[in-house]
């Protein structure tokens, strides 16, 4: 009778060993879940926020061309106000000559 209850001691001791191994395995699947289902969340609002620089971005690359833009034509009118200004003094001198 000692044998049996050797072998079911042993036994038992196996099953509570494969029980905990099976919480143990259950604990980090349910960790690992709401790691995914974080790293899902994460993955969707950086997307969001990807597209949404990508918008600012090109709404910044507009912007600058018009400035750009606007800068070339300041400076093709400064030029034309200097030459207005050189012509004008030049004719200042001319007409201080005679």
């Amino acid at each position: 009778m000692e044998i049996g209850g050797v072998k079911l001691r042993s036994q038992k001791a196996k099953v509570d060993d494969l029980r905990s191994q099976i919480t143990a395995l259950n604990d980090r699947i349910t960790t690992c879940d709401v790691a995914r289902a974080k790293n899902q969340k994460d993955c969707e609002k950086f997307t969001k926020l990807l597209k949404s620089s990508d918008e600012e971005l090109e709404t910044l690359a507009e912007e600058l061309a018009a400035i750009e833009e606007d800068m070339k034509t300041s400076t093709r009118n400064a030029e034309q106000v200097r030459k207005k200004a050189e012509d004008a003094e030049h004719v200042t001198l001319f007409a201080g000559c005679n």
